[in-house]
């Protein structure tokens, strides 16, 4: 047995990831060794995970480590051979340091980057196959100690048979134990769903490819799941129309109160009425001003309208034969213009509201 460190790589990996580590302590960031660095010095197997993923500058710096022995750090200390004289500025590497790096196989479906051909020559290559029948029957009762090992044995069968035809080229998704790994887990926690709808988790993506999904189906039928394929296991509906009918006719309805109605007792107010005249206007000449002689414009003649009080509004307005009649509000009056275009105009207002006996809004309704 021997002490191990982890890294995981991915398409983020930086060169000074794999050799400084940033830790937050007491509301401070602290800077430490990296697993790399901590597995070098004390003669530990470090363990570099998914190294397809890291871009390919990344994973080449470790190659003057696997040939050399030597590597140089982010914060100026480097990594000398085995056997080195030790320095403040230097690591030697310890005699049972040891490196494991894992990656998938270059292409589909994984997309990783080229990495044997960076790191491939300096490296002893072993390929991990999928576990056996026993392994793997094995493997999903430690997940899902509970399931019987008939679920078990049925899902070993369906995955074995699957690999088999990636194999041979027939499906071009290689099927790991992982799929195997995330359908009994499912399983195990939600047995009332079946184990079709857990394998639903896993293999939902591959039932838009009718061909494909006919081929897997093909393969779980045949070890005992009971996977449907599309169309099955939806039953038909079948109805018939009621024959035409005429409606009876309509029968008239009436309504009597159980007791008489009573109109309630009228309210009766008192209102005064209180004499008024229209007042006396008032007569003030109105000058208009021609506006050809300035400008070239199709207007005659203009004069101001000025509504009477700061508030006046002018909300209506009408012509005939020469006089034009405004209405407006702010005190509420009526002015008229005699005249407005032949010299001269006069206006003559008239304040309607001055002694009104009811009260006028400041806007007409």
């Amino acid at each position: 047995r021997a002490e191990r460190e982890y890294v995981q790589m991915h398409r983020d990996s930086t060169a000074s990831s794999l050799t400084v580590k940033a830790d937050l302590r007491g509301g401070k960031v602290v800077w430490e060794d990296s697993p790399l660095v901590k597995a070098v010095k004390n003669g530990r197997i470090l363990i570099l995970d998914e190294v397809d993923k890291a871009p390919t500058e990344v994973v080449g710096i470790l190659k003057q480590l696997v040939e050399r022995g030597t590597m140089s750090l982010s914060d100026g200390r480097s990594i000398t051979p085995v056997g080195s004289a030790p320095s403040p500025n230097t690591i030697p590497t310890h005699p049972d340091f040891a490196l494991i790096m894992l990656a998938n196989r270059p292409g589909y479906p994984f997309h990783g980057n080229d990495f044997f051909a960076t790191l491939g020559s300096c490296l002893r290559a072993r390929f991990v196959h999928n576990p056996g029948p026993d392994s793997e029957r094995e493997l999903l009762k430690g997940y899902a100690p509970g399931v019987s090992d008939d679920v078990v044995d049925r899902l070993v069968r369906s995955f074995e048979a699957l690999r088999g035809l990636a194999a041979e080229g027939d499906i071009s998704y290689p099927y790991s134990a992982r799929e195997a790994i995330e359908a009994i887990k499912h399983y195990a926690a939600f047995p009332s769903d079946g184990l079709v709808s857990a394998l639903d988790n896993v293999l939902d993506y591959d039932k838009h490819d009718d061909e494909a999904w006919a081929r897997l189906a093909k393969v779980f039928r045949e070890n005992g799941v009971p996977v449907m394929l599309k169309g099955e296991g939806r039953k038909e509906t079948t109805f018939d129309v009621k024959p035409f009918e005429a409606l009876p006719d309509a029968v008239e309805l009436a309504m009597s109160p159980s007791k008489p109605l009573q109109a309630p007792p009228p309210e009766v107010t008192s209102l005064s009425v209180k004499q008024w005249s229209l007042p006396s206007p008032t007569v003030t000449p109105t000058p208009s001003e021609s506006s050809r002689i300035d400008a070239f414009t199709h207007e005659v003649k203009s004069f101001p309208v000025h509504p009477p009080g700061p508030y006046g509004k002018a909300v209506g307005m009408t012509s005939r034969k020469g006089t034009i009649s405004v209405l407006t509000t702010g005190p509420v009056s009526l002015a008229r213009y005699d005249n407005p275009v032949v010299g001269t105009s006069t206006r003559t207002v008239y304040d309607v509201e001055d002694g009104a006996p009811f009260y006028l809004p400041a806007r007409p309704p």
